[in-house]
């Protein structure tokens, strides 16, 4: 951290020089032995390796290791995270801790002595929660988006939609192919050329319709009456009919406990892995409703109004919480929240991704103490010129500074979270190339300010200390 920051955090970028008397110093020597293998690595994930758009050069289709196919750097970065989550485990880590006679002694690792810390879980966090979860490395996350977008949500949502309008057909198909009523596309397709077929080419608009009639045209056949999946579509749309003539006289909230109670799809949904965390999912769209009955609106219409507008100006809460701050979990968490908090083993992740100057590279720019910059236009013999002025440029370059300077502080913050090891993570495209052109120039002003990513501080950083050897802390 030191030899970092004594490059990173100097008086023109973060205000404060990173000094002797800035320094971190090791206070707890008696703690921790020097046996344990390194307590510093970096985990560089190459960002091209396995994506299904075949963008890596070093990628080969027959290649067995890449049979899974990632969408993303942040989901192979991710897996990178658990493989090496499950190979401390694997492998006996131990965290130094005392007993109740103050006596030093090393325990087994637990999953509450992990922390992922990244810049922002909003977007991120969701990717790292699949990646733990697929390896049965259980943590929590503050999901702060995605609760509208769960599959068990959606599928309540739509069958809400379809008690309000049958005539749904994309909520309808989403409801009777879900595990509720488990009708497979070979039906739906079926029921399609059925209608076709009775109507001389002709097929009613609506799936609805569609299934009524072939309902109503098989239902007396003898065949039908042993076919498990035509039962249940009976089934389906009989409950569907069923819940549409007691709705205007329903609550909301009433209907959602009806749903789950004749379908039992709470209790379908807990027996998932994953399972209390999607059971809570659906409790909370029940206070979500009542939350909607106390306004002066009522009907399933405008209750489902009452959702999407929560969506769509971003009052998504996330998925319900059940975890408590002494659950055996992996804790992931943001850097601004992780200030105060310490952890055994620490991953600081997404540091590949690219550092936002966003509102540095607006048209007009405004400062809070050095006020508008803007473009300068003219036009000449009809053509029209642009460019930016002086003094916008300047305020592009203040800016710049301070944005540099509250990610450096933000990235200290959380490369200061371990007690006794520290991982840093970053998924890099061409990696060995880009490790290399790191590590050749040492880091100043300009490179800090111009840097892609939090990772170039890093190796620029340490490779600059002398009788440090950078490439026995990447793998």
């Amino acid at each position: 951290v030191n030899d970092v920051f004594d490059k990173v955090m100097t008086r023109d970028t973060c205000g404060i020089e990173y000094d002797d008397n800035a320094k971190l110093y090791f206070g707890a020597e008696e703690m921790y032995s020097d046996d344990k293998d390194s307590d510093v690595e970096i985990l560089i994930a190459d960002a091209n390796y396995g994506r299904s758009d075949n963008s890596s050069d070093n990628y080969n289709e027959d290649d067995e290791d890449n049979s899974e196919l990632y969408d993303s750097a942040r989901q192979i970065e991710a897996a990178v995270v658990a493989q090496r989550i499950q190979e401390l485990f694997d492998s006996g880590y131990k965290v130094a801790t005392k007993d109740k006679d103050d006596n030093v002694i090393n325990r087994d690792l637990e999953y509450s002595d992990i922390a992922i810390i990244l810049r922002s879980a909003n977007s991120t966090g969701r990717e790292y929660e699949e990646a733990l979860l697929k390896n049965n490395i259980p943590c929590v996350s503050p999901n702060t988006k995605g609760y509208f977008d769960t599959v068990e949500v959606k599928v309540i949502l739509s069958f809400l939609a379809i008690i309000d309008n049958p005539c749904k057909d994309i909520e309808l198909a989403a409801v009777l192919h879900s595990p509720i009523f488990n009708i497979s596309n070979d039906m739906l397709a079926k029921i399609n050329l059925f209608s076709k077929e009775i109507n001389n080419s002709r097929t009613n608009d609506y799936l609805y319709y569609k299934i009524l009639e072939y309902i109503e045209f098989y239902k007396d056949k003898e065949e039908s009456s042993n076919d498990k999946e035509f039962i249940r579509l009976v089934n389906a749309i009989n409950l569907i009919k069923e819940l549409r003539v007691i709705a205007n006289d329903t609550t909301i909230h009433e209907m959602l406990e009806m749903i789950y109670e004749k379908t039992s799809y709470l209790d379908y949904v807990t027996s998932l892995f994953n399972g209390k965390v999607k059971r809570a999912n659906l409790l909370a769209l029940i206070d979500k409703a009542l939350d909607y009955e106390k306004t002066r609106f009522k009907g399933i219409f405008r209750f489902l109004k009452y959702i999407d507008s929560m969506d769509e100006y971003n009052l998504d809460l996330g998925e319900a919480s059940i975890s408590s701050e002494n659950d055996n979990v992996v804790k992931i968490i943001t850097m601004h929240k992780s200030k105060g908090l310490e952890f055994p083993v620490v991953f600081v992740c997404e540091l590949g991704s690219k550092i936002s100057n966003m509102d540095a590279s607006n048209t007009i720019l405004v400062h809070n103490k050095l006020g508008i910059g803007m473009q300068l236009r003219r036009e000449i013999n009809g053509d029209r010129y642009k460019k930016d002025t002086q003094y916008k440029n300047y305020i592009k370059k203040t800016m710049l500074v301070d944005n540099a300077g509250e990610e450096a502080r933000l990235l200290y913050v959380a490369m200061t979270r371990a007690k006794e090891k520290l991982i840093l993570t970053a998924a890099l495209k061409n990696p060995y190339d880009t490790i290399n052109n790191y590590s050749k120039g040492n880091i100043n002003f300009n490179r800090m300010i111009k840097a892609r990513n939090r990772m170039e501080w890093i190796i620029r950083g340490i490779a600059s200390v002398d009788n440090v050897c950078l490439s026995s802390m990447i793998k």
